[in-house]
């Protein structure tokens, strides 16, 4: 994607060398609170990880053998993603193999919008098929299926394992290497391509799975915006992570965590996965 800093979209993918992996405190998912094994979200989200690329995103359960999770997510061949079941990631760095499963097949939305990331309605969706069946404990959560329920300031949760927090240190531009190697990489973000208001950008905290309260802010015609700048939020990492409606004692998955501010403090979008209903069931089917 664009480096630079032109809008306020910004993919919340993470990329984490693992084998130094990170574990800091911090205020949580952006404001939230460690998810704990009581938590029923525990029992659907589960953390992917790409070895190839190092990116890490989260996801959701929807059966015994599929996860649903954002398009932007999916960067190589499935036999690079690794399915992560726990509050955290230990069970990847201590090779567990009873909390790990390895992608079989992904199958990314047909119309997943790759080139013009100004537009809304990316269809930022992909289901990932894995072998083994699922851990003791876990469990799929239903999609809502009555869209009639979600309105501007409905309470939601939001969970994933991404980044508590983020650091900025202004930077001046530099014609040397390093500069250079810190735009590509993404390190250094700059407000335009002159170069003005340059920063160093850290996000701490990854690899353990928080939730946090927040309310729907508005609709497009198939995402969810909401408002972080409250302090509440996902950040990078959270990418395909659930967007969770509660009914009374009951959970169910009406979102998948896409895109949202550079700093994790502003305007985020949810793919709405009700919109989708349609085409997650038909994929499920081809995929038993």
């Amino acid at each position: 994607m664009n480096r630079w800093l032109l809008g306020f979209i910004f993919i919340f993918g993470c990329h984490v060398q693992k084998n130094n992996p990170v574990h800091l405190s911090g205020p949580s998912i952006i404001g939230g609170t460690l998810v704990t094994e009581s938590d029923p979200i525990h029992r659907f989200t589960v953390g992917l990880y790409d070895k190839k690329t190092r990116f890490v995103c989260t996801g959701s359960i929807i059966s015994e053998n599929l996860i649903l999770t954002a398009a932007h997510c999916i960067e190589s061949s499935p036999e690079n993603i690794i399915i992560i079941f726990g509050l955290d990631f230990s069970a990847y760095d201590s090779n567990q193999l009873k909390s790990l499963r390895m992608a079989h097949s992904v199958h990314v939305h047909p119309n997943y919008k790759t080139e013009n990331v100004s537009d809304l309605n990316w269809n930022d969706l992909a289901i990932v098929q894995f072998l083994g069946g699922l851990p003791e404990g876990y469990r799929p959560i239903e999609i809502l299926k009555n869209s009639n329920l979600l309105k501007s300031g409905t309470a939601v949760q939001i969970a994933g394992y991404g980044a508590t927090g983020v650091d900025l240190e202004e930077v001046s531009f530099k014609k040397d290497k390093k500069f250079k190697q810190g735009l590509a990489s993404g390190e250094i973000i700059c407000h335009d391509k002159n170069f003005n208001h340059c920063y160093r950008i850290s996000f701490l905290g990854t690899d353990q799975l928080r939730s946090a309260p927040a309310y729907i802010e508005g609709f497009t015609e198939k995402e969810i915006r909401m408002n972080e700048s409250k302090g509440h939020g996902t950040c990078v990492g959270d990418s395909g992570g659930p967007l969770i409606y509660q009914s009374e004692n009951t959970l169910n998955l009406i979102g998948v965590t896409s895109r949202g501010s550079l700093f994790c403090d502003g305007p985020a979008i949810y793919t709405n996965a009700v919109e989708y209903l349609d085409w997650i069931e038909r994929t499920a089917v081809e995929l038993k």
